[in-house]
């Protein structure tokens, strides 16, 4: 006969082993992020924050050309650069950047005008310039120097639905000191290759344009683009004896892929015979995309007076430019940009750092939109919060998305006057989701809705609502999703608690709910923005069971029901408490308990900066964290 193991005995060797497993895995789990947090730091935005005033050109005179001329390319030593780029200096030879006296500042007109109807402006990053004089040289010199011919290029998306019928190319730029003017502009348009220029689909030469070096470029003919995405090089005609040179002004921040450059004759000497990566081909450049702006018309590929606007897009009512704020080391949040581009009248979404640097009120007002989120710490989240509530009261509309919840006071969220003065859509805590989530409950009449039928993704915060805020939507895990709040001077924030950034597995119409806050609060579609019936703090769907708080009730449909599918099952708040995460158990819509996470950092193993770097990588340790309590417990 077998001796059996006295029960006691058997507890402690469990537990024991338990013991054993959680200390392997708080032991192991930093390695893991470390890997991680390695790995999302190659992929940082090579875009730095602009910190000087932007200069504004006087439109009725040309560039300044009060400064002798200098020996050496901006930044550059007197011999060659710090990469060993030769320079000016050598019987007066082209240069790869400006040369002016150090003290000069060429103004910088960042406002051309708007075009006359029917054209529309198509693309808009005539913006967030970088200091001048500076610039790229992108030039068709005479044949003599033909071996410094070069070409800047930077790229755009053509949205779905969409044709764009280009008609002129504006772009900021400068002459070098006594330079000028260009006999006229070579434009090119390229397919896109792998983040750079690929398949050239139109030429366009020797375009006669207007304004100086900062060039509004007629091209000879249109050139129609469809869904995609392109590149459009811009190129000066100009003899460097006697008119010097030309140079396309760079831009301080970087939308979709930084700008491309080559010299196919390799005058220059830094390699780069077809085309690259512009900071990598010239190092010393000090931006990392160019100044430029696409106007035409959208509709087909020869437009007549009577022709039927396309549905996906209208001229005649408000197009936006977008900026994503954000701070998050594990990468850019490329998947959002381009579900914001996607939309119809959206020009142009930009990326701003803000782990490295903080916008200017000055900066913000360049846009009609800004989304703030983190996963990483903000540099200054009170300048940001204080600088976003000023944006808001000058009619400027923000849609915060998670992880900018994260506190209060917590470098995670956006703070100062954004929270002092009740500007946030919810009330922030240290809770986190950390399960996949999709679409639940909604308000399908509400403009923030608007055909938004899929949002899903697998990290928010947990947040209640602000005192005056109002839900639209909520996940299929009962917590709050998109809400929105009156403020102050009769403006509107919205709320997005989803984080969607790069560590994130989302899809769905993100992108689609940012812009519906923009035609619904700049009143694009007409009429007067209208709050949402509420219901204790919930939407008021028509299947919602009356009840207190805490039996609230949820339908089995996203939006709409019938009498036969009234069926609701209850949401039942009893929480359980472990030593390190909480657990709250609820049940599924079919009936089946589910346990549901709530990622906490009130305890030393989840409190952010122990051993995680980011709010994704705390959730990630809080689960495994959980996980294994949960085995203990049950052992």
């Amino acid at each position: 006969m077998k001796k059996q193991i006295n029960p006691t005995t058997k507890a402690h060797l469990l537990r024991g082993a338990f013991y054993l497993l959680l200390l392997l895995a708080v032991s192991a789990i930093p390695f893991a992020l470390a890997q991680s947090r390695s790995r999302g730091t190659t992929k940082r935005s090579v875009g730095k924050p602009l910190s000087q005033t932007i200069q504004v050109l006087n439109p009725a005179s040309g560039v300044a050309h009060a400064a002798p001329p200098s020996t050496r390319a901006v930044g550059a030593s007197a011999a060659e650069s710090p990469a060993g780029i030769p320079v000016q200096g050598h019987a007066g030879l082209p240069a790869t950047s400006n040369v002016a006296a150090p003290a000069s500042a060429i103004g910088l007109r960042i406002n051309p005008p708007m075009p006359q109807a029917p054209n529309v402006v198509l693309y808009d990053q005539i913006n967030n310039p970088a200091p001048t004089p500076g610039g790229v040289t992108s030039q068709d010199f005479e044949p003599v120097n033909d071996a410094f011919d070069s070409f800047a290029a930077d790229d755009f998306v053509v949205p779905a639905g969409q044709t764009w019928n280009i008609t002129e190319v504006d772009v900021s730029g400068e002459y070098s000191v006594g330079g000028g003017p260009a006999a006229s502009f070579h434009v090119f348009f390229y397919q896109d290759s792998a983040t750079l220029p690929g398949t050239l689909v139109a030429t366009r030469l020797a375009n006669p344009y207007s304004g100086g070096a900062n060039a509004l470029i007629t091209l000879t003919s249109q050139v129609t683009l469809t869904p995609g995405t392109y590149w459009v090089a811009v190129q000066s005609r100009q003899d460097f004896t006697p008119a010097g040179q030309w140079f396309w002004d760079n831009r301080a921040i970087i939308s979709n892929s930084g700008a491309a450059w080559q010299n196919p004759g390799g005058g220059f000497g830094v390699g780069c015979l077809t085309y690259g990566r512009k900071t990598t081909c010239l190092p010393t450049q000090n931006g990392p995309d160019q100044l430029f702006r696409l106007v035409g018309t959208l509709g087909g590929a020869s437009p007549t007076p009577t022709a039927t606007p396309t549905p996906t897009a209208t001229p005649g009512g408000c197009q936006f430019h977008v900026l994503i704020v954000y701070a998050d080391t594990e990468g850019l949040p490329t998947q959002l940009q381009s579900e914001i581009q996607a939309e119809p009248n959206v020009i142009a979404v930009d990326l701003f750092d803000a782990n490295v640097g903080t916008p200017t009120l000055g900066q913000l007002q360049q846009y009609q939109i800004v989304v703030p989120f983190s996963n990483s710490t903000f540099l200054d989240p009170d300048t940001l919060g204080n600088n976003l509530a000023d944006y808001v009261d000058g009619g400027g509309i923000v849609v915060q998305y998670g992880f900018a919840f994260y506190g209060p006071g917590q470098p995670y969220g956006v703070n100062g006057r954004w929270v002092t003065g009740n500007y946030n859509p919810y009330s922030y805590s240290t809770n986190l989701q950390g399960n996949a989530f999709s679409l639940g409950t909604f308000n399908a009449g509400h403009p923030l809705m608007a055909g938004v039928t899929t949002l899903n993704s697998n990290f928010a915060n947990i947040v209640t609502l602000a005192a005056g805020a109002t839900e639209v939507a909520a996940d299929n895990l009962g917590d709050s999703l998109v809400a929105y709040r009156p403020v102050s001077g009769g403006h509107t924030t919205v709320g997005v608690t989803a984080y969607v950034g790069a560590a994130s597995t989302q899809s769905g119409h993100w992108g689609r709910v940012i812009v519906n806050a923009g035609n619904w609060l700049a009143n694009c579609q007409g009429g007067t923005p209208r709050p949402a019936a509420r219901l204790h703090g919930k939407m008021n769907h028509p299947c919602w069971p009356p009840g207190p708080l805490h039996q609230e009730q949820w339908p089995t449909t996203s939006s709409t029901c019938s009498p036969a599918s009234t069926a609701v099952a209850t949401k039942l708040e009893t929480t359980t408490s472990t030593a390190a995460c909480g657990l709250r158990e609820r049940p599924s819509q079919s009936g089946t308990p589910r346990v549901k996470r709530r990622l906490s950092a009130t305890t030393s193993m989840c409190r952010v900066g122990t051993i995680a770097s980011n709010l994704v990588a705390q959730s990630i340790l809080c689960r495994s964290i959980t996980a294994l309590l949960t085995l203990g417990a049950m052992a």
